[in-house]
This record gives C-alpha cells, structure tokens and sequence, in this order.
C-alpha cells in the first residue's frame, strides 16, 4: 500500500531514482540467478553432505545431553 505513493513522489520529484532502483533489482535478480546455477553445477557430493548430516546428529545429541543434565531436570523431566 506504501509502494505506490513512494514511486508517484519519486516520480514527480526524483524520477531517476526509480531508473536506478530497478537497474538495482536487477542485479540483484541476476546475482542470485548466477548463485543458483553455480551451485546446481558445483554442489556437494552426497558423502560429504552424509558427514554433514551426522555432525548435526551429533549436536543433537549433545545439546539433548546438556538439558538432561540441567539442575531443572527434578522440576521439568526430560524423556
């Protein structure tokens, strides 16, 4: 509801800015389409995604570990 105001008041007092605004947009739109494609082309194996995937398991564990052993555990148990 604010977008269309902010342009008509560019647009009268400042209309160059709207050119810049959207030649912004548009590297921005076009950073973001090259970082998709690289990383389709160059993505990770799956073995080191599966070296991954267990570090965060085992995080998991130690963060499971760390509110097990929490003084609040005779108030609030853990299962």
């Amino acid at each position: 509801m604010i977008i269309v105001p902010i342009a008509l008041l560019l647009n009268a007092f400042f209309p160059v800015a709207i050119k810049i605004i959207l030649v912004l947009g548009g590297l921005y739109l076009a950073f973001e389409g090259v970082e998709k494609i690289i990383e389709y082309l160059f993505h990770r194996s799956k073995v080191e995604h599966q070296g991954i995937v267990a570090h965060q398991e085992m995080d998991a564990a130690a963060e499971n570990a760390k509110v097990k052993s929490c003084c609040h555990h005779r108030l609030y148990p853990v299962e």
